[in-house]
């Protein structure tokens, strides 16, 4: 399955309509500059391994930079290692979300996975079961 097929964008459309890299990667890295104020970012992501390659490529290759350096939180290992879950193959996100339900979708659009993957992280950071 191509990543296409997945996240249903139309390139023509973000051809004609999107940012350039350049210009979208310089916004997100002046928003999260703003938002870590004195502090330092941190890049949390459920399979932070799988996002963070991409985030980190297109940061290097546009900015010059990482506006995370390297400091990142995989929730899957985070789910993994605070609850006894004792199987890499039990910490998909059905599997979480079935411990700690979020009402947010997974919808394989960036801003809905992203508050998805946030209410997940304040579930899991904030929920002591």
């Amino acid at each position: 399955m191509t990543a296409a097929r997945v996240h249903r964008l139309d390139r023509e459309e973000l051809e004609q309509h999107g940012l350039a890299p350049v210009i979208a990667m310089t916004e997100f890295a002046g928003w999260v500059d703003a938002m870590r104020g004195n502090g330092r970012a941190v890049f949390v992501g459920f399979n932070a391994a799988f996002d963070w390659m991409f985030v980190a490529d297109y940061c290097w290759r546009f900015l010059g930079r990482n506006p995370f350096g390297h400091a990142a939180l995989d929730l899957k290992s985070l789910y993994m290692g605070r609850d006894g879950v004792s199987s890499w193959a039990d910490t998909d996100k059905g599997a979480v979300a079935a411990r700690y339900p979020v009402t947010e979708a997974h919808t394989h659009h960036a801003l809905d996975d992203a508050r998805m993957q946030a209410a997940l992280a304040r579930r899991l950071l904030h929920d002591r079961r």
